[in-house]
Parts: C-alpha cells; structure tokens; sequence
C-alpha cells in the first residue's frame, strides 16, 4: 500500500520557515552572549588626579570605643520611636477616662438607721447573701461580699451581722430580733 504525499500549503510553508529563522536566531544570540564579557570597573573610572597609577591602600580605622550607658541610651532612643508611624514620634497621649471616685465616708458614722437586715443566706458553692431593707418598711434588696452600699463596701457576712469598711473604718448591721435581743432562736 502506497502512502500519498501529502504536501504542505503555503502557509504551513511560511510558518515552518519563520519558526527554523527564529531558533537560528536565538542560537546566535546564544552564543554570542556567552562570549561577552561583562564591564566590572567602577562606574567613575579611575580618578583624573591618579591617572594611570594604582590605588593606595585604605588605611582602616578602629571603631570608636562606646560606653555601656551610651549603648543603653541608644538602645532606649531606638525603641522608643514606633516603626511603623510615618514621623517615627510616640503618637501623642490620649486623654484618660476619669474614673470617678466614690465619695470619702470614713469621717461619716456608718449610716445603721437608713438599712436594717432582714436576713442572711448561705447556700453551697455561692457567696453568702444578705436581706437589707431601707428604713423601717423600704424597699428589700440581697447583697452580697464585695458590693457596695452608700460608700461602704460588704466585708463580710455572717449568720446575724453584715459587716461593712469605707477607708479603714469598719461598720456593722446585726439582724433586728438579735439588735434588740429578743433571743428569738434562729433556724438553720
């Protein structure tokens, strides 16, 4: 069986052609590249005044001597200058929030006739609770250590006291049957 020839258009011509000149091409620059020798001198030349003789020999020098405290003063001026602020400046302090400040009662007596305790509580796992009511039939409220009440803050609650401290001086509450001792028994 014969095989026919098949034969190429012109334009697979062209393109065959235009593809063989331009790896010939780039052999040439190949080769002439890896005979070229790059340029290495400085970019100044040599400096008019020596002409054509050779360069002296730099003469190195020591580097000053710094003391420890100088370093450390470096160091501190380098840390404080923030790397990514554009002026290289601390950005200046803000304003603080004013914390306000609970008033002074350490010169007012603890204030025993506003509050009276109705009761304490004492459950597991929970900080202990007491009743206060204000004045003889006020409004109820449990409080618990640690919370505050007219400037005085809970130190501690017992099975018939509440105890309260403003700057040192110390207040307490008892329960009102035990303030009056009407040694009425307490159940647990």
């Amino acid at each position: 069986m014969k095989m026919k020839e098949q034969r190429m258009s012109p334009i697979e011509r062209l393109a065959m052609a235009t593809l063989l000149l331009l790896i010939a091409s780039l052999v040439t620059l190949n080769l002439s590249l890896a005979q070229w020798q790059p340029d290495i001198s400085p970019l100044g030349g040599v400096p008019a005044a020596l002409g054509s003789a050779t360069v002296p020999e730099l003469q190195l020098q020591q580097a000053p001597q710094v003391s420890t405290e100088a370093r450390r003063l470096a160091t501190n001026e380098i840390l404080a200058r923030p790397l990514f602020e554009v002026s290289r400046r601390p950005p200046p302090p803000s304003a603080k929030p004013q914390i306000p400040v609970a008033p002074k009662v350490a010169d007012a007596p603890f204030p025993a006739d506003k509050y009276v305790l109705v009761g304490t509580m004492r459950l597991p796992k929970q900080p202990a609770r007491a009743l206060l009511r204000t004045g003889a039939n006020g409004p109820s409220a449990w409080i618990a250590e640690g919370a505050s009440l007219a400037g005085w803050v809970v130190k501690s609650i017992g099975d018939d006291r509440v105890e309260f401290v403003a700057y040192g001086t110390t207040g307490v509450l008892k329960i009102a049957s035990t303030a009056a001792g009407s040694g009425t028994n307490k159940q647990r």
